[in-house]
């Protein structure tokens, strides 16, 4: 996946998500123009936040590539904790 043409990035492709997101690392290494960048809120099951969103001018995918999607930007860690699997139930 590349975004404005920062390439080899990770991520979790969700087809049920209403907006797209990208974390606080990739957002330095696209080295995001101030002009591209707003303040939104954000509504989730957890609340209402303030947060920073951008403008990107591609996203990249297998070949295919859009442009002008907004993106929410996010600490990694949010994406660390998600992968975090629940500990099985003990053996009875």
């Amino acid at each position: 996946m590349a975004v404005d043409g920062v390439d080899s990035l990770r991520f979790i492709l969700d087809t049920a998500a209403e907006s797209s997101a990208i974390t606080a690392e990739v957002a330095d290494r696209m080295q995001v123009d101030p002009a591209r960048v707003r303040r939104v809120r954000v509504v989730g099951a957890g609340g209402a936040r303030i947060m920073t969103s951008v403008s990107l001018r591609t996203l990249e995918l297998g070949g295919a590539a859009v442009g002008g999607v907004n993106a929410i930007v996010i600490d990694g860690r949010m994406l660390d904790a998600s992968r975090r699997r629940p500990a099985p139930a003990p053996a009875r």
